[in-house]
């Protein structure tokens, strides 16, 4: 059996997983920045401080761009990325097949 197709199988596979958990990440960030956001609209209303809208609107800023970069690992990086696994594993398994009738 060829190392070779062994050795791009799981990189793919580590490949998939670390992007994966990279857009994971960057949603936890976008969900959590959105919640802080939300809650500092109120408080600025309430006490009227301008340090609150400051605040409110970097929380902002990192929710849109936590966000886009959510959006795009999810679309770029893992969907090229499960294609790549996709290839590794039909030529581990040709390469398995080639073996067990050799």
């Amino acid at each position: 059996m060829s190392t070779r197709t062994l050795r791009e199988l799981e990189a793919a596979r580590e490949d998939m997983q670390t992007f994966v958990r990279l857009g994971r990440t960057f949603s936890a960030i976008a969900i959590s920045t959105l919640i802080l956001g939300a809650s500092g609209i109120p408080t600025a209303y309430i006490t009227g401080n301008a340090a609150f809208v400051v605040i409110t609107v970097v929380f902002w800023i990192a929710t849109i761009v936590s966000t886009v970069c959510s959006i795009y690992i999810y679309s770029e990086k893992v969907s090229r990325t499960r294609q790549r696994l996709r290839s590794a594993q039909w030529a581990y398994e040709d390469a398995v097949m080639k073996e067990a009738g050799a």
